[in-house]
């Protein structure tokens, strides 16, 4: 193994301490990739743990900045600033590597590790003059789609107008100091964690961890001006920051504004059932109840204290439970159609924001149109129909880190960007049809 490129990447990622490289710097960093070889042989246990500690230190540089407000859009950036300080045609320049995207997100991560904040300001600063000189698609950027409707919302625009905007802000200023500029006016609308993936996907699961639901998150979207989407952000933050006061407050204040269906509830035919023998009604009869109940208090305070009596056993009828109608035998059947034909639960989500169905409802309604029909192309379409209505996380995805890190090698990203590129793309198009796509990357024969 050469030795160069490592001392090279060692150089760049362990001795970042401030951004202003100038001849000097360059000078520096070469003289200390010239230093780690001198003092003699080194042996090769030694070697081996200089390797250990090199692979240890990148790693976590690129995992800081995977996790930050940084993106490619800023490494594409930095790398070109970096190269633009180096007199090429100097002999000084000699054995001093141009630097890769892939080694600034290193350096940009060490710099984070190291947290001084005047070298931050001053990387910042940096790749904000490279301007123009170095471009960045949507696709190197940190933001998704629910950012663009976000943005779009704040400035009144269009979705499509909304990415143009960001695109030209990309290109001037680059990622981070894009989002900076625009998300304290974003999350004081009701945006929380616009563009920050780590940050949403804690609110997004104390939201979810916390017991609430979609009725609760269009309640407070009706408060807030946003979207139910956002408005799990804004639950979320409400819990982490010691608020749920304030959240049932928002809750309780669209008692009388804001009426929930039957299909966004959350609750399934089986749900129905319970709550039917509880009241002693038939199942028709609970599911509006339930709805009207749900309205006015909430999906998380319904089921903390009504359903969960329910469910613990407490009967209020001498009805035998179930007698009113029991369950469709045919679900068994629909649920394996729509699973055994390449369906997942990032299909099902999209569908059920399409349709206006609780999860359980859209894939047995999709499972129904593919045994008794063979429609699948025709659920193929609704998923693909429903890009607007509901995108994907990686997590939703249920692909696996070895599915990552193989489409990380076949598009040449990093993990994480290949999680977020496939989460962008099924969002589009849905779990089948990615699969269906990158079949051969996923389970290489």
């Amino acid at each position: 193994m050469s030795n160069k490129p490592i001392l090279s990447a060692v150089a760049l990622a362990g001795l970042f301490v401030s951004t202003s490289l100038t001849g000097t710097k360059a000078k520096a960093m070469t003289s200390v990739s010239t230093s780690a070889l001198s003092g003699g042989t080194i042996q090769p246990t030694d070697y081996e743990a200089r390797q250990a500690e090199y692979d240890a230190r990148r790693a976590a540089s690129r995992a800081a900045f995977d996790q930050s407000t940084y993106s490619r859009c800023d490494a594409r950036k930095y790398a070109w600033y970096w190269d633009s300080q180096i007199d090429w045609t100097e002999p000084e320049s000699y054995g001093i590597e141009r630097m890769t995207v892939e080694e600034a997100a290193i350096v940009i991560g060490r710099a984070l590790i190291i947290d001084d904040s005047q070298a931050l300001e001053s990387l910042d600063a940096e790749i904000a003059s490279v301007g123009f000189s170095e471009g960045c698609e949507l696709t190197d950027s940190s933001l998704w789609y629910r950012d663009y409707q976000a943005f779009a919302a704040y400035q009144g625009v269009e979705v499509n107008e909304a990415k143009a905007l960001i695109g030209e802000q990309l290109n001037a200023v680059g990622n981070k100091n894009f989002i900076d500029a625009v998300a304290p006016a974003l999350e004081a609308r009701g945006y929380i964690g616009f563009a920050d993936r780590a940050r949403t996907d804690a609110l997004l699961t104390a939201f979810s961890h916390n017991g609430y639901g979609y009725c609760d998150a269009k309640k407070v979207a009706e408060v807030w001006g946003v979207n139910p989407d956002w408005a799990k952000s804004v639950i979320g933050n409400k819990l982490m920051s010691g608020r749920a006061n304030l959240l049932d407050a928002d809750i309780a204040s669209t008692a009388e504004t804001v009426s929930c269906a039957w299909a966004e509830t959350g609750l399934s035919y089986f749900s129905a059932e319970v709550l039917s023998n509880y009241w002693g009604v038939s199942v028709a009869e609970a599911k509006a109840r339930a709805t009207q109940e749900m309205s006015e208090q909430g999906y998380q305070r319904f089921m903390s204290t009504t359903y969960i009596a329910a469910e613990s056993g407490e009967v209020q009828s001498d009805r035998p439970f179930g007698q009113e109608l029991g369950p469709d035998p045919n679900n068994a059947q629909y649920l394996q159609a729509f699973e055994s034909n390449g369906f997942g639960y990032c299909d099902a989500m999209k569908l059920s924001a399409f349709w206006g169905l609780d999860y359980t409802a859209a894939k047995l309604r999709a499972g129904q149109k593919i045994f008794d029909h063979n429609a699948v192309d025709a659920v193929d379409t609704a998923v693909r129909s429903a890009f607007q209505a509901r995108s994907c996380t990686w997590v939703e995805s249920e692909l696996t880190y070895a599915d990552a890190e193989r489409l990380a090698q076949y598009w040449d990203l990093s993990v994480e960007e290949a999680k977020n590129k496939v989460a962008a793309r099924m969002s589009l198009v849905g779990h089948r049809a990615f699969v269906d796509a990158f079949g051969d990357v996923l389970s290489p024969e």
